[in-house]
Order: C-alpha cells, then sequence, then structure tokens
C-alpha cells in the first residue's frame, strides 16, 4: 500500500496549516495527490438573504485558490494539489469524498475558525474519525511539523493485530525510516503472546517493544502522553473498535477530545 490520495478538510485558517504541511511532506513522500476540501452550510435564516448561498461559493472559491496557490510551491516531484467546495455538513461530507476520491489517509486538524466558515474543532474530527473508513491523521494546529523519527504504537488487548490493519502506519514508518515504540499497558501482568503477534508483523522496520505497567494515580490518556514524551516520539497510533478508541486504553469516560490534547498528531486506524 502506498499513500496516493490524501484527503485534507479545511476551511482556510492557519489554524488547518498544521494538517496541510503534514500532508504536503506526506505528498513528497508518496508521490500523492492532496485534495483540500472545503465544506459550507447555510444556517437556518439563511434563506431569507438573496444570493447568500452564492456569495458563501464564491468566497470559498476564491480561498481555495489562494490557499493552492500558497501551498503548491512546496511540493516536489510527481506530488499535486486540488480543491472542491462542497455544500453539506461536514463530517458526512468529508465521508463521501473520501469514498469517492478512494482517499488512503484522511489529514485534518483539530481546530479551526469561526464564522461563516466551517468550523473544524474536537468534535468534528472526532465525527470523522467515528464514521471513517480509512485511517485519520489527526495534527494539532499548534503542532511545528518535523521529520517523523519515532512513532508510538498504542497496543491493547482487543485487537486482533494484523499486517493489514497496520499497514498505513508501518508503510508510513518505513518510507520515514522512523522507529516504533510497541506500547502496551497492562495491569500487572504482560502477555507474551501479544508481543509475539505484534512484533511478528515488525519485519522491515527498526522498533522496541514496551510492557508498562498501569499507573492508576493518572489518567491512561496521561500515562500514554508521558510515554511519548520520554520516548520522544513525533506520532501516536491509536486503533478504533466499533465502541471507541483502543479497547481498554480508553474506556467510554475518557473521550477523544481529551485524546487530541496530544501535542504531537494521532493517527487513528479502524479495526
Amino acid at each position: 500500500m502506498l499513500m496516493k490520495n490524501l484527503l485534507v478538510p479545511t476551511d482556510f485558517s492557519s489554524n488547518t496549516h498544521a494538517a496541510l504541511n503534514y500532508a504536503i511532506d506526506l505528498a513528497n513522500k508518496f508521490g500523492a495527490k492532496i485534495t483540500l476540501l472545503h465544506t459550507y452550510k447555510l444556517g437556518q435564516r439563511a434563506g431569507v438573504f438573496i444570493g447568500v448561498e452564492k456569495m458563501m461559493k464564491k468566497e470559498a472559491l476564491e480561498d481555495m485558490a489562494k490557499q493552492i496557490e500558497q501551498f503548491s510551491g512546496k511540493l516536489v516531484g510527481s506530488a499535486s494539489i486540488t480543491g472542491e467546495v462542497v455544500k453539506g455538513d461536514a463530517v458526512p461530507t468529508v465521508i463521501r469524498a473520501a469514498g469517492k476520491l478512494e482517499a488512503d489517509l484522511i489529514v485534518m486538524g483539530t481546530q479551526g475558525a469561526s464564522g461563516l466558515k466551517e468550523v473544524f474543532i474536537g468534535s468534528t474530527t472526532n465525527g470523522v474519525i467515528k464514521s471513517a473508513k480509512v485511517p485519520v491523521l489527526a495534527v494539532p494546529s499548534t503542532y511545528p511539523y518535523q521529520p517523523l523519527d519515532g512513532m508510538v504504537l498504542c497496543v491493547d488487548d482487543r485487537t486482533e493485530y494484523s499486517a493489514t490493519l497496520l499497514q498505513p502506519f508501518i508503510v508510513i514508518a518505513r518510507h520515514y525510516g522512523a522507529k516504533i515504540e510497541a506500547m502496551h499497558i497492562n495491569n500487572g501482568k504482560s502477555d507474551q503472546s501479544i508481543e509475539d503477534k505484534v512484533c511478528a508483523l515488525f519485519t522491515e522496520v527498526s522498533y522496541e517493544y514496551h510492557e508498562e505497567t498501569r499507573d492508576e494515580s493518572i489518567k491512561i490518556s496521561d500515562q500514554i502522553a508521558q510515554f511519548v514524551d520520554r520516548t520522544e516520539a513525533d506520532m501516536i497510533c491509536l486503533v478504533r473498535h466499533d465502541r471507541g478508541l483502543i479497547g481498554n486504553f480508553l474506556h467510554s469516560s475518557v473521550t477523544t477530545s481529551k485524546v487530541f490534547h496530544s501535542k504531537v498528531p494521532i493517527l487513528v486506524l479502524h479495526d
């Protein structure tokens, strides 16, 4: 698998620049096509104003052209960028676009502008993560892009790890030459079978497996963050199940928005 089609939702604000810069670097690595997607939606009472929709679309098309011009100079080789402006609610529109474009990855920020333009905050990113069938890379709006050197894979007890599931993560690690830090938090008892299954998939990349005992004095998301800081990793990879993120790591009491307090991008795979 190669990352050939990247979908990047944008509201044209500076808050989405971090995600776009990340997507550009991925596109340059893989020779991929970036599709910028802007969604707009009329307010409930906007219909009383003649031409409001035309004005919103015209403004969005102008902003799209400016953003493409602003960032296209950073592309190299066969990498390319294009844009689409679509009327509709953000989450379902992004999901439909991902299917239509056969996107290999959705790259999006976790905050955005307000006003007439679409707002990309944690709830929108959360909605995309819950509904998407393809991997989602959530990039904090304040993240200063830097090349990937280390990636943390949060390993849980519920996931059936396979080459297919982890392929996007491993492909990115291989192309960047990044080391994988596989982290399993246990409740005082390690499981060798989990380590064996996961590590068997890392034949083409550098990795290290870590058994971490659950620290009940802090939130599990904080324990993950501490591990990321300790290993100086540049990305976290989580697996999302139907009921939520990464099995026993993030229970219903720990919301996706708390995960987005991470200082580094989060790659979410879907089991």
